[in-house]
């Protein structure tokens, strides 16, 4: 092994990445171009990216520009509203420290990740936020209960599954009313009364 390939990193930077993601989401269209944001491209790219990231599937690190905090990126992190990915500066915006941070993202575990991805399939799931989604299939499937109270079972469900973003458990809730069928479960109101 040369002495280079010990110096190699398997982390990329988030323009490293999206290129990444660019290249295996567009194929032969892919073009420099994406990195600008009025290309017609750049936000399904940035999409994936952002929602490989919000996965939890891949690793990545942050740290400030004056290296006085870092960490693991999580997704509940990525999930926030005000997470942002900064092609312009490569940096991601981090609201946990109010501030545009230095990020890395594993290379290897992003291409694998994107071997999985279908063009159909618009984003991809945390493993926790899968796991919420079956709560709430269950929740739903065995209450005897007409009604359910929104903010209630979100508040059960965010005790439950701690690592999952508010954003992340409204969307299990949504999907599991979907699988389940039942979707006057959480409207207000009084049932319907069949005559």
């Amino acid at each position: 092994m040369a002495v280079n390939d010990l110096d190699k990193s398997p982390f990329v930077t988030v323009r490293e990445a999206f290129e990444i993601v660019g290249k295996a989401t567009l194929g032969d269209d892919w073009h420099e171009s994406a990195f600008e944001k009025d290309a017609s491209r750049h936000k399904l790219v940035l999409t994936r990216l952002r929602n490989i990231l919000r996965s939890g599937d891949v690793a990545a690190h942050w740290r400030t520009e004056d290296h006085e905090a870092s960490g693991e990126l999580e997704p509940v992190e990525v999930d926030h509203e005000f997470f942002s990915i900064r092609l312009h500066d490569d940096t991601v915006f981090h609201a946990g420290v109010n501030e545009p941070v230095q990020c890395r993202i594993h290379a290897k575990q992003l291409e694998r990740c994107l071997l999985d991805l279908d063009e159909t399939q618009p984003s991809f799931t945390s493993a926790e936020e899968r796991k919420c989604t079956e709560w709430f299939v269950d929740l739903i499937s065995n209450t005897l209960q007409e009604r359910l109270k929104v903010a209630e079972t979100e508040k059960l469900a965010k005790d439950k599954f701690d690592k999952v973003s508010g954003a992340g458990i409204k969307r299990a809730r949504l999907s599991a009313v979907e699988k389940t069928g039942k979707h006057d479960i959480f409207r207000s109101g009084r049932p319907k009364i069949n005559q």
